[in-house]
């Protein structure tokens, strides 16, 4: 499953790789990786610079490297302080989803974030003032993770889908 998702997920790299904007010249060598090796890579960086390499691959890349999502909660809780600043510097909905993504993904990872109330507040704050739609639909499921309130497998078409969707909506946000 989750080398046929690597395989689509190169091929649609490589065909829109002609029209997408470059990344900054501090993670070239990172985005220079296929796929399959750039999870490990991101881990070699300070984590403060492995928030900044996983949001630019949420918001520029296509097809979305949700994937770093997971190797980002490798970090642990550790993880949190970054994504919250960053969160709170965040103007824009994409970037705004990835960091709460990047959240999700820490939670599903078995790492309780429920008890911490500034972080929950935050998170709620930030999805009530996105517009209403897809980015303040797909925040709130997130949200609804790192409480507890949903569960976190997703199938391999369910993936597929947010895939899609987050791919037309980039695309639409781009326009």
């Amino acid at each position: 499953m989750r080398k046929l998702f690597v395989g689509c997920a190169a091929i649609a790299t490589l065909v829109a790789a002609g029209c997408l904007p470059d990344p900054p010249d501090k993670y070239r060598s990172f985005f220079a990786l296929p796929m399959g090796q750039d999870s490990d890579s991101l881990l070699t960086y300070p984590v403060e610079d492995q928030v900044d390499i996983y949001v630019w691959a949420m918001t520029e890349r296509h097809p979305p490297r949700m994937h770093l999502a997971d190797a980002l909660a490798k970090n642990g809780l550790t993880l949190v302080m970054p994504v919250r600043e960053k969160l709170s510097q965040a103007k824009d909905e994409p970037t705004q989803f990835a960091l709460i993504y990047a959240l999700e993904s820490l939670a599903c990872a078995s790492h309780d974030l429920r008890r911490d109330k500034p972080l929950i507040a935050q998170i709620e704050t930030v999805v009530q003032q996105m517009d209403a739609g897809y980015w303040k639909d797909r925040g709130g499921e997130a949200l609804r993770r790192i409480q507890g309130e949903l569960s976190c497998g997703l199938t391999e078409e369910e993936m597929r889908k947010q895939i899609g969707q987050l791919r037309a909506r980039l695309d639409s946000h781009r326009k």
